[in-house]
């Protein structure tokens, strides 16, 4: 018997009749080449990559802001501060200089300096803080004197160029025809308004003045060796 070959149709062996197709996967060179496209298991770390590279900038600018306010609110109340320093300062020199004279010199260096430290509108009223004309000779005429020291102040109202603030003295007045001292605690309102950068006088109000001690006086012809009666 010969032998024969199996042959198909067009003469094709069964070696080259082809197999049924094996699916090897998606083709990943594209997405290796491409660093991983957009495959979600990588996303995440770079996300948080990137986070982790910002956050420390973000904090520090947070950190910023808040020290620039607190450094502006800071400067606000120190502005404030040295203002109510300011005007208490003006206020007590005012005070001491109006209850620290001689009349016996004509008070005319006191009455300049408290000029000095008004306004315009309340230089003309100096003259009336210690009386008229004649009730300045009379106080030169007995030898007043007086002294004064601030105990306390207050600064009430303090707000666009514009001061009020309460002062607490003692005043000690004696005179030529008095033994001992008058001793009183005065308390007396000033309104003070700003000019530049000076804080001036612009109105005085005497509120309460009592009395803590009194002077007695010197009986004529004490002086005489005469009992007093």
């Amino acid at each position: 018997m010969s032998e024969t070959s199996h042959q198909t149709g067009h003469g094709a062996t069964d070696a080259d009749v082809p197999g049924p197709a094996v699916d090897d996967g998606p083709d990943r060179s594209a997405a290796d080449a491409g660093g991983g496209g957009n495959d979600p298991v990588d996303a995440g770390p770079g996300r948080w990559q990137r986070w982790a590279w910002l956050l420390p900038w973000v904090l520090v600018g947070l950190a910023v802001a808040v020290a620039a306010a607190s450094t502006w609110q800071w400067q606000q109340l120190a502005g404030e501060e040295q203002e109510r320093e300011a005007v208490a300062e003006s206020a007590g020199t005012f005070m001491l200089t109006l209850t620290n004279w001689d009349a016996t010199d004509g008070m005319g260096a006191v009455r300049e300096e408290l000029r000095a430290h008004g306004t315009e509108r309340f230089a003309g009223e100096v003259d009336e803080l210690f009386g008229t004309t004649e009730d300045l000779r009379e106080l030169a005429q007995v030898g007043a004197r007086s002294e004064g020291e601030v105990r306390r102040f207050f600064v009430q109202e303090l707000e666009d160029g514009r001061a009020v603030t309460l002062v607490v003295l003692v005043q000690r007045l004696a005179t030529d025809v008095t033994e001992g001292e008058e001793i009183s605690v005065r308390y007396a309102e000033l309104e003070l308004l700003q000019r530049d950068s000076e804080w001036l006088v612009d109105e005085v109000e005497l509120l309460v003045d009592v009395a803590q001690q009194e002077a007695t006086p010197i009986s004529p012809g004490a002086d005489d060796g005469q009992e007093a009666p």
